[in-house]
């Protein structure tokens, strides 16, 4: 299989901000 590059880094990015607006959020 092979995975879209662009999809994951958008996957990980969005990660980063969830986690980071969850951390200001607290």
């Amino acid at each position: 299989m092979c995975l879209n590059v662009t999809y994951v880094l958008t996957v990980q990015m969005n990660c980063m901000l969830l986690l980071k607006n969850l951390g200001n959020w607290k």
